[in-house]
């Protein structure tokens, strides 16, 4: 799959997430030329109805790992070029104490404690359960580059630190960014899904932890339902895999010559 093929792809799914699906016709109504896949049990087409689940499942995990990624990149900015070793350690403890709980466990408990998941809800959950998890690898790859010897120099020049940030050390890791935004993105779309299956999806929201609800509930009757899910977010992770592959073949730019 060529990577135009998949920049194509998600577009098409983005697109879809600004639909809203529709009531056609009767609940459960069979597959027609129009509605191929039916309708669900509100009698809406459900092959819109799986677009748009789709593409807002990959709206939702995008927005968290973008915004995940621009706020620790900020925060770990700060932990790692601070001179304080002890904030720095303090900070190293905090990241290792949340991550003793899995993302996926913190996220099921915090859901189910407000009686279910919505879209803000959601996310505001999701980008704190993973900012430990962002925060490490950032750190990581900060500490890294600050022992370049180019960084040094502009330490030396006393540049603006938010200079330093966005011009010289954001493109040197920007592979690395790139790769945790695609994993986070998975993540979070894995736990819609694990949402749905346990049972805390709203059942009023379009995403594919929804139809997974929905389609456990209704997997005697209606298999379709579940399967289709299932099909929603194999096409997403698929996705994401040709899009991480095409990140990891693509060659890497840690390179004084680059930045200065």
């Amino acid at each position: 799959m060529t990577l135009r093929i998949v920049i194509l792809l998600g577009g098409v799914l983005l697109t879809c997430a600004a639909i809203t699906p529709d009531i056609i016709g009767d609940p459960w109504a069979p597959p027609t030329l129009a509605s191929p896949l039916g309708t669900d049990e509100f009698g809406r087409n459900h092959l819109i109805v799986l677009l748009s689940a789709t593409g807002r499942s990959l709206v939702l995990g995008l927005i968290i790992a973008s915004a995940l990624i621009i706020a620790n990149l900020l925060i770990s900015y700060f932990f790692v070029f601070s001179r304080q070793r002890a904030l720095s350690e303090l900070s190293a403890i905090g990241v290792q104490t949340a991550e003793s709980v899995p993302a996926m466990i913190w996220t099921l408990v915090i859901v189910s404690a407000f009686g279910g998941a919505n879209w803000i809800g959601l996310i505001v959950t999701l980008f704190f359960v993973l900012t430990p998890f962002a925060f490490r690898v950032i750190s990581g790859e900060l500490s890294r580059l600050k022992q370049e010897p180019y960084i040094e120099s502009l330490q030396l020049l006393r540049l603006p630190a938010s200079r330093v940030l966005l011009f010289h050390i954001v493109p040197n890791a920007k592979q690395v960014l790139s790769v945790l935004a695609l994993q986070v993105t998975g993540i979070c779309i894995g736990i819609q899904g694990a949402i749905g299956v346990f049972g805390f999806a709203n059942r009023s929201e379009v995403e594919l932890g929804t139809i997974l609800l929905r389609g456990r509930e209704n997997m005697i009757e209606h298999p379709v339902i579940f399967i289709s899910a299932i099909v929603g977010f194999f096409a997403i992770y698929l996705l994401l895999y040709q899009v991480l592959k095409a990140i990891s073949s693509s060659p890497s730019e840690h390179s004084p010559a680059s930045v200065i």
